[in-house]
């Protein structure tokens, strides 16, 4: 979202954030997924996407415990903890 705003506000370059996914995730259908995470610091400085348990699309609970959405990409099935994508914070 945040990066659709600041596009639609003529920025020149906009912030895109990474964050390590610090579990396995899969998830079936091939459509790009918007994964519920909290976002935490390693020692290390570098950010880690802890995914939210969840109930599906309809649970609206769980984003008052959430920070951020993850984007999983299209094509695959299985995302491995260390991987690095993009998420989107709205907090």
């Amino acid at each position: 979202f945040r990066y659709w705003l600041e596009l639609s506000q003529n920025s020149q370059t906009p912030s895109l954030h990474y964050a390590i996914l610090s579990e396995n995730v899969s998830f079936k259908p091939d459509l790009t997924y918007f994964l519920e995470v909290k976002i935490s610091s390693a020692f290390d400085g570098k950010l880690i996407a802890t995914p939210m348990k969840g109930n599906g699309s309809g649970d609206l609970a769980n984003l008052t415990v959430a920070d951020a959405f993850i984007e999983l990409p299209r094509g695959r099935v299985e995302f491995r903890a260390g991987e690095i994508f993009h998420f989107y914070s709205y907090r």
